[in-house]
């Protein structure tokens, strides 16, 4: 663990230097902090709750600690200073709010999701209104990269857990606050590309990553191997590279990562803003209630627990752009968001119930449907392989008549050169080349 150095000497129990509190200008319709960074698309904020009943959100912002609450309609901030020989960071309003994708000319929510609404008036609209605020982030790419490949069979509570403890291993100590509020908090810098290539698999394993340590470590090898190779940031590059399924097929070459968690990646922090991630939840609105997703010529439409491959992703992916645009990114966002454990409850119990039971009611019917399509195909398959059999008998019946017709007229050739004169062998002879299609018999000559 890395400590504090100021003038050479390692400081511990630094009093923290609290500055004063900065306005965002960011309306509540615009950003609400609890889903936005504890829906699992972050892993290294933290919550806490206030003697006053009030929540404060702590976290890292371009090596600066940064604390934030909200008021009815706006969000405050203020930066926490561990050494006093650091200089402020007189940008970090701009930081903060690029972080949350918010300016001026950007992507306004308000208007984004009334145009959602009007597009899908049987879910989005009847839920948006419970989960306002609800920002796409963009964080650093390397953080984002290793933070999902650890996503993968795993959820947000033991993420964070493990994302912490990489932290406190590898990466940078900047302080810690103790506070009469809540239990103390250490803060600590991402480890970069050089001091996450010191970790090793074993080490990893034994922080809990499991099987996700070697992919871990085969992916820091590759992305130094990648920098060294180009000249500069690979992952960076990425982000000004237009078409989303290059971005994916690139992020795909890494160790752990599939099309999904590719399609996180691109989304909060390679501002692919066209990227729709595609878990379980959003999965299952999507193929019960937007029937412009279940589009069987594609081999979109599949039972509610069946398992989708990179090719179908990415078509859904389409599916979801036609219906929501250029932003449908932001869409999931709500689209999954409502259906979490934490954040369900803030539809009303009624409109939840007439939701999901509609979804088992309709998946039954999807079911049955899938079933008769499967059923079909089946058939098809069957008569078609049927087809090709008789194709193969009869091209081997083909094959082998040719074979016995020049065994024939060898054997015609030297019956009619011994016993030429021999009845029998006439008849013999005749019977043979009508069999074998030689010779047409008397009575088909009649007959033409």
């Amino acid at each position: 663990m890395n400590c504090p150095l100021i003038n050479g000497i390692v400081i511990t129990n630094i009093p923290v230097i609290r500055h004063a509190w900065n306005s965002l200008r960011i309306p509540s319709c615009e950003l609400r902090l609890d889903m936005t960074l504890l829906c699992g698309q972050v892993f290294t904020w933290q919550k806490r709750t206030l003697n006053d009943n009030t929540s404060a959100y702590f976290g890292v912002i371009d090596g600066s600690v940064v604390e934030m609450r909200e008021e009815e309609d706006d969000v405050l901030y203020r930066q926490l200073q561990f050494d006093p020989t650091e200089k402020v960071d007189d940008k970090l309003t701009d930081k903060i709010r690029s972080f949350f994708n918010y300016s001026d000319d950007g992507v306004k929510l308000k208007t984004l999701f009334k145009e959602y609404a009007e597009i899908d008036p049987h879910i989005f609209a009847r839920i948006y209104k419970y989960y306002p605020g609800v920002r796409v982030i963009t964080q650093d790419p390397f953080e984002c990269l290793i933070c999902f490949i650890c996503s993968a069979n795993n959820n947000v509570s033991r993420i964070t857990l493990m994302i912490t403890r990489m932290c406190q291993k590898y990466g940078s100590l900047i302080g810690e606050l103790n506070d009469s509020d809540f239990a103390p908090i250490s803060f600590f810098r991402f480890p970069n590309l050089q001091q996450l290539s010191t970790a090793t698999e074993q080490e990893l394993r034994d922080l809990g990553f499991g099987y996700r340590a070697k992919y871990i470590v085969k992916t820091v090898r590759m992305l130094i191997e990648q920098q060294e190779k180009i000249g500069s940031d690979f992952l960076m590059a990425m982000r000004n590279e237009p078409d989303r399924n290059i971005v994916i097929d690139a992020l795909c070459k890494f160790q752990g990562v599939g099309c999904k968690v590719a399609s996180c990646i691109a989304l909060y922090s390679l501002e692919k803003f066209d990227c729709v991630p595609l878990d379980v939840h959003v999965l299952r609105l999507a193929r019960i209630h937007y029937t412009s997703l279940m589009n069987e010529d594609d081999m979109v439409l599949l039972d509610v627990k069946g398992s989708v491959n990179a090719q179908k992703q990415k078509k859904i992916m389409d599916l979801f752009v036609s219906v929501f645009g250029k932003n449908a990114g932001w869409a999931q966002m709500v689209l999954y968001g409502c259906q979490l454990a934490a954040f369900k409850t803030r539809m009303p119990e009624e409109l939840r119930k007439d939701i999901f039971a509609e979804d088992q009611a309709k998946a039954k019917e999807l079911a049955k449907k899938k079933k008769k399509i499967k059923k079909e195909k089946v058939k098809e398959e069957i008569e078609e392989d049927e087809d090709e059999e008789d194709e193969e008998i009869e091209e081997q019946s083909i094959e082998n008549l040719d074979v016995k017709r020049e065994i024939v007229k060898k054997e015609l050739s030297e019956y009619d050169e011994t016993f030429s004169s021999t009845r029998v062998t006439r008849s013999r002879s005749r019977a043979l080349k009508e069999i074998y299609c030689l010779e047409e018999s008397p009575q088909k000559k009649i007959k033409k």
